[in-house]
């Protein structure tokens, strides 16, 4: 979805160690600090400074250290609503958002085992 493009989400492969048959992609909070979000976030993390540019170079090379880890996290499911409801346009100028959803997403409160 467009409205993820850009940030790194979890793949769920179990949940209280049950297999999950379908692929979830799930959007986070991380609460540990071990998490990056973006990936401006994650070369911050791994690098401990921040950038206001990332070269496609360094973007490929830090995603290889990150992205596709597996890791045993103790997580909350939790949500919000989002999005400009139904008539919104009818009172405000126009702006671009998305359709008016609720939106779900884990906390991350414990790492137990880490992939990275």
């Amino acid at each position: 979805m467009k409205v993820y493009q850009g940030l790194f989400l979890f793949k769920v492969n179990a949940i209280d160690d049950k297999p999950q048959n379908d692929t979830l992609l799930i959007p986070f909070i991380d609460e540990t600090g071990q998490f990056a979000n973006n990936i401006f976030e994650l070369y911050k993390l791994t690098y401990r400074k921040s950038k206001t540019s990332i070269s496609a170079q360094q973007i490929d090379r830090i995603k290889k250290t990150y992205v596709g880890k597996k890791f045993t996290l103790m997580a909350y499911e939790t949500g919000k609503f989002t999005g400009l409801p139904q008539d919104y346009l009818k009172y405000r100028p126009t702006r671009t958002d998305t359709n008016f959803h609720f939106q779900n997403y884990l906390v991350v409160i414990s790492v137990f085992t880490s992939g990275l």
